[in-house]
């Protein structure tokens, strides 16, 4: 929950990065989507390579847009939209010059405008725009200011360009934040009095993408579409007065309805990358090399594809589109329907797939293991990604896919370390609180595996085995201290180092006692075994022992020990943060103690009880028979404290 707190936080702040890294797996189920058809509503008329090689050094005499113009005309396009920029007047003669040259032939119309058209593109191209007229779409330049800079609206809107704004406003224009123009690079108002406007502002992403079309921008008191909005509408043949804008909801052409986000842009259904629309050569058109009817009933763009003149855009499918193809894609999506959408309102729908996805992971993770937790997030991922493609591919929509799969790989990180932390912790106490007790081995094993060894408590079928030192009362009190407790080291690191050997656990030291224990805190098949094979070992030390004392002059200690096979309770047992011992309780192991005091009435080593006598009779009965060569001799049936009935017990010779 902290970690998806973490990026709800970060999802609602909004930081480049975030916005960038969604964008792109935007990019990247456009392109596995792959290209769609483009339909026949748009052709494009390129002013390429080819058509420069033709008609000389761009840019050309207006006169042979408006020749273009005428032969699109012809042969039935119905909108005609440039992405060419007409602001400024052509060189050329005056108005009163050319109109005193066509007066010589007045009465010949067709020469009057041969003569003018010859003598000045824009008396020829107004001339062919006054025919086509609103069918023919001019491009705005709205100029927005960047953070920083002024953003007072630079001089009035002329008014030819404020009749062309969209009339009919609706809803809250306070509540939504559109973007604004403070000044504007107009087509020339002779071209633009009987014609159709549209912005061409270039909305770009932070990571310098097209993905969004601005449908309208505020300028002075108005707001105006961009030039693709203009184009379907009047090829929809809808009238200016038809248009209408409903803040942060859509925009309406009839009865078309154009959904916008909260910023009054439409997200761009790209139908593929460069090249995606019909291309036809400037050149060609003029020339007539294009088959007849190939504009018909089209709203055909014109604009550039040449080298070194066309405005490159950068589009989930390619970084080199010409930016015309940004205009035939908005047209294409308006008049087909192939809409996309992204809005606020989806916002709270990934908060909750953020919590769910963690809430879900940090349930099941922690009970999986490595690879299954691992596994199980990449199919989490995998999911996502799935829903997101088949939302965008099904209904147009544009639902976060990175959020949620950070969110995913944060949990699993997040859950996995904690995971990893906790078990390294858990080894480190097992280590330390098992490092005097077994051999290294052992501590190793355990902290591989921390949860092989139950802290808290458990009831086990285990061995217990109790030595001591015989006569050393008597030792002890009639020699120096040092001598005592160097004689009582050495004696006990021969026999630790014995029970270390067969994988004991010493439980504890107790004057001149050891106590030690088998099955525990791993389990071991040959408890029994191990202990009287031990026990074998350590009174054949002594032995060693004993016969170095006595050369040495010394003192010669023996020893007893006691065996009992049976049900126990080990764990960690004392006052917790105080002090604390793994140890082993219970009557069997107060049996185990008992016997080992026999050992001196029978006169004997190794006393065990039938306890342990029937688990290795019955392994041996298995084929698991003991490695030591030892035989078992009955001793007597005793009755002992905390028994009700006699037990046997059995002496072993080594």
């Amino acid at each position: 929950m902290a970690v998806a707190a973490l990026v709800a936080a970060l999802y609602m702040a909004g930081p480049e990065f975030l916005e960038v890294l969604e964008a792109k797996t935007l990019d990247l189920r456009f392109r596995l989507r792959g290209v769609r058809s483009p339909g026949d509503h748009v052709a494009i008329v390129a002013i390429d390579d080819k058509s420069i090689a033709a008609l000389g050094r761009w840019p050309w005499s207006r006169s042979k847009m408006a020749e273009l113009l005428l032969k699109l005309r012809e042969d039935g396009a119905k909108v005609v939209a440039y992405d060419v920029i007409f602001s400024e007047k052509e060189a050329g003669l005056s108005a009163s010059q050319i109109e005193a040259f066509s007066g010589a032939v007045k009465d010949d119309e067709e020469a009057s405008r041969f003569i003018a058209g010859s003598l000045s593109g824009d008396y020829a191209f107004r001339d062919a725009l006054n025919q086509v007229g609103q069918n023919a779409v001019l491009p705005l330049v709205l100029k927005v200011p960047v953070t920083g800079q002024d953003r007072t609206l630079a001089g009035e809107v002329p008014s030819f360009v404020e009749s062309k704004n969209i009339m009919v406003l609706k809803g809250d224009e306070a509540a939504y934040e559109y973007i604004v123009a403070n000044a504007a690079d107009a087509p020339l108002e002779e071209f633009s009095e009987n014609t159709s406007l549209g912005h061409i502002y270039a909305y770009l992403d932070r990571d310098g993408a097209m993905r969004w079309d601005a449908l309208a921008i505020k300028y002075g008191d108005g707001y105006y579409p961009s030039l693709g909005l203009t184009a379907a509408r009047v090829y929809l043949g809808i009238p200016p007065e038809g248009m209408s804008l409903d803040f942060g909801e859509d925009i309406k052409l009839g009865n078309v309805v154009v959904p916008t986000d909260e910023h009054g842009r439409m997200l761009i259904n790209y139908c593929g990358p460069a090249g995606t629309f019909k291309y036809y050569s400037f050149i060609d058109v003029l020339e007539g090399r294009c088959p007849e009817g190939a504009f018909k009933d089209k709203v055909v763009l014109v604009g550039a594809n040449a080298l070194g003149i066309y405005d490159l855009r950068v589009t989930p499918f390619s970084a080199n589109t010409p930016g015309v193809e940004k205009h035939a894609n908005v047209i294409e999506n308006i008049l087909s329907g192939n809409f996309m959408h992204r809005r606020e309102s989806y916002k709270p729908l990934t908060l909750l797939g953020i919590f769910v996805i963690a809430l879900a992971l940090g349930i099941a993770i922690p009970r999986l293991g490595p690879f299954s937790g691992a596994g199980l997030a990449f199919v989490l991922v995998g999911a996502c990604w799935l829903g997101c493609y088949y939302a965008l591919v099904t209904e147009g929509v544009w639902l976060d896919l990175f959020t949620p799969m950070l969110t995913i790989i944060m949990v699993h990180l997040a859950v996995t370390s904690y995971r990893f932390l906790a078990e390294s912790h858990k080894a480190r106490s097992i280590k330390k609180i098992f490092s005097s007790y077994l051999t290294p081995k052992m501590v190793d094993q355990l902290s591989k595996n921390p949860d092989l060894a139950k802290l808290g408590g458990e009831r086990k079928e285990m061995t217990v085995m109790f030595s001591d030192v015989r006569g050393f009362t008597t030792f002890s009190e009639n020699h120096e201290p040092e001598e005592v407790v160097a004689r009582l080291n050495e004696y006990m690191g021969e026999m630790t180092h014995i029970i270390f050997e067969f994988d004991g656990t010493v439980d504890k030291f107790v004057g001149d006692a050891i106590m030690a224990f088998w099955g525990a805190p791993l389990p071991q098949e040959d408890q029994a075994e191990r202990a009287i094979e031990c026990s074998v070992q350590m009174v054949r030390r002594l032995r060693e022992l004993q016969a170095k004392w006595a050369a040495e002059g010394k003192f010669v200690l023996d020893m007893g020990v006691g065996i009992n096979s049976g049900g126990m309770v080990v764990g960690n047992m004392g006052a917790e943060g105080k002090k604390m011992d793994y140890t082993v309780i219970g009557d069997s192991v107060n049996l185990g103690a008992r016997v080992e005091g026999l050992t001196k009435n029978y006169d004997t080593h190794i006393i065990i009880t039938e306890f342990t006598y029937d688990k290795i009779m019955a392994r041996a009965a298995g084929g698991n028979g003991m490695k030591e060569n030892v035989s078992f001799r009955k001793l007597d049936s005793v009755k002992v404290k905390g028994k009700e009935r006699p037990v046997t017990i059995y002496s072993v010779d080594a």
